[in-house]
């Protein structure tokens, strides 16, 4: 296989989307050919990275697949990206040339079943955006990770994403219900939107935690819950060890509670929230209580 110029690549994206949607900016480039983990170097603009010939925006599945198709026929590395919160290594390319394809204008919510409880959306939905409408109307995803402010669908499901209220909720392949991803050859695979499988494998955990080696998540169905807000109830306790702290986080969960946030941290991550404690043991906590009383919907710290 012929290695194709960077000119042809870009003259062929451009026919296959637009040339809005192809971005050939030199500093947004170099920005884009590392993880969002490396501030030093992009603070420094040290870029030594391969940098990508172009980031494209496809506005359609359509866009998707001519996409990937052209790029497998050609030899051409592709990294999949939408809210660009990655920190493993996941957006940057160990080989050239190489594009980048963001799924950040597949932006739609496209159904809300109060009903069957599920939300479907597109790749590119952001998870606040997404949570904020949802809380309007009493729901929640019962996702909150820390990349919450930055994070989109389509990266969330890619990288197999865990959030803060995973002791009660799980993690994001125990919410998605289908979804819709892109093959490398352009074909669009669908996976039904039904509650569980009686045979066979469930092949949604192939796509589930892919980081974009196997395809491009392009539609994400997800579970609801009800967003019972003045149900929750916020309770913090100090502990003399860590062995202590871990054996009481063991005994709640065992003994079938289910807090929405469990956590124990030592002294000097727990100064970060009291700063004045900080040269103390712990803090004191005038209204403590015993753990097993914690309330279904609580959050433990």
């Amino acid at each position: 296989m012929d290695t194709v110029t960077k000119d042809t690549i870009v003259q062929q994206l451009t026919q296959l989307t637009s040339p809005d949607q192809v971005n050939l900016d030199p500093d947004e480039l170099k920005y884009a050919s590392l993880d969002f983990y490396r501030k030093y170097p992009r603070a420094r603009k040290i870029y030594q990275a391969p940098i990508p010939v172009a980031i494209v925006y496809p506005e359609n599945v359509e866009q998707v697949a001519a996409v990937l198709k052209y790029a497998n026929d050609t030899g051409v590395n592709v990294i999949p990206r939408t809210g660009g919160s990655e920190i493993e290594r996941g957006l940057e390319s160990a080989r050239e040339p190489h594009i980048i394809v963001d799924g950040s204008r597949l932006n739609q919510i496209l159904k809300f079943d109060p009903e069957d409880m599920q939300l479907t959306v597109q790749a590119g939905v952001p998870l606040k955006q997404a949570e904020d409408w949802l809380n309007e109307k009493g729901y929640t995803t019962g996702h909150l990770p820390q990349s919450q402010p930055l994070a989109d669908f389509g990266g969330l499901v890619a990288t197999r994403s865990i959030g803060q209220l995973s002791t009660l909720y799980g993690g994001i392949e125990d919410m998605v219900v289908g979804l819709e991803a892109i093959m490398p050859d352009g074909r669009i695979v669908r996976i039904k939107n039904v509650p569980r499988r009686s045979v066979g494998p469930d092949i949604r955990h192939i796509f589930i935690g892919n980081e974009g080696s196997i395809a491009f998540i392009t539609e994400v169905t997800v579970k609801l819950f009800p967003y019972l807000p003045d149900t929750y109830h916020y309770l913090a306790y100090t502990v003399d060890t860590m062995r202590e702290g871990f054996h009481l986080l063991r005994d709640i969960v065992a003994a079938g509670y289910r807090p929405s946030v469990i956590r124990l941290y030592d002294a000097q991550d727990w100064s970060q929230f009291y700063p004045k404690h900080a040269e103390k043991t712990g803090a004191h906590f005038p209204n403590r209580r015993p753990a097993t009383a914690q309330r279904r919907h609580g959050w433990c710290h």
